[in-house]
């Protein structure tokens, strides 16, 4: 039995709802590598096969290709690959079963210690010991863990991060052993898909990509509407959250769960654990 290959824009459209741009048929020779990283699904669960310590190590080669700030190379990454740590890790955290499951689980870190020691060794005074400097660790530990996602997609490997290991940092920063102005950003389950989740939907390139000037084009409360639509056909919600308090709704979209889901706080102590680890919020 032939299986069609799904064109650029059916993956276009099936992510973001509209067919493609004009003209994009064409760019099949030149695109077409493109197809997993748009085809993109999270992954909970997993086949039993380790991944091959080769391709581990090219995902990881891949993170660390990713552009960084003026070269300053501030992330890193923990490989907990000691079940009995991995526990004690996900300790708490929603969904742990299928995260322990998984053959590879790392913790990609913002690494604020490589640049303060540089002064630290030179006898220099740090003068950029501010918010943008926690900043840009952050960001270039984001850019790693965005390439590794990229690069597993393009291998046929799943991949789903985990940012409920903030939840307690205090804890993960004891078990990883982290250095002063090293924390933890997001986990990062890592294996073959034992079965393919559907695509979630994303809200349109209209409503989140503008030229020249931010809002010039429909407003965020039309292109939600669509997106809200498209959503509940393709990918709806199979439960709602806090019934017990919000009530059953009986139209349950994106901007209900996620607006139920951050009424309560979250992680309101985070800033205080990242000025303890050393970072200056100013």
């Amino acid at each position: 039995m032939v299986t069609t290959q799904p064109t650029l824009d059916d993956l276009l459209e099936e992510r973001f709802g509209r067919p493609g741009a004009a003209g994009l048929a064409g760019l099949d020779a030149l695109a077409g590598p493109l197809r997993p990283m748009l085809d993109r699904r999270s992954c909970r669960s997993y086949a039993s096969r380790p991944v091959e310590p080769a391709l581990l190590h090219l995902v990881l080669a891949a993170g660390f290709s990713m552009p960084t700030k003026s070269d300053l190379q501030q992330a890193d990454v923990v490989r907990v690959a000691d079940a009995a740590l991995r526990e004690q890790v996900l300790e708490g955290v929603a969904g742990a079963e299928w995260m322990l499951a998984a053959p590879e689980f790392l913790v990609v870190c913002a690494d604020g210690a490589r640049l303060a020691g540089m002064f630290e060794r030179t006898g220099r005074t740090f003068p950029n010991d501010h918010f943008d400097a926690a900043f840009n660790a952050v960001v270039d530990a984001s850019l790693v863990l965005g390439g590794m996602v990229a690069a597993a997609a393009l291998l046929g490997l799943g991949t789903c991060p985990v940012s409920q290991i903030r939840n307690d940092p205090e804890r993960v920063d004891r078990l990883l052993r982290l250095p002063p102005r090293v924390i933890p950003v997001a986990g990062l389950c890592l294996g073959w898909p034992a079965e393919a989740d559907t695509v979630t939907p994303r809200l349109g390139l209209d409503a989140t990509v503008h030229e020249d000037h931010f809002g010039e084009g429909p407003s965020f409360a039309e292109t939600l509407a669509e997106y809200e639509a498209r959503r509940r056909l393709r990918k709806p919600y199979r439960r709602q959250r806090a019934v017990d308090r919000f009530g059953e709704a009986a139209t349950y979209g994106w901007e209900e769960d996620k607006t139920r889901q951050y009424t309560e706080p979250q992680r309101q102590g985070f800033g205080t654990y990242v000025r303890r680890k050393g970072f200056k919020l100013d």
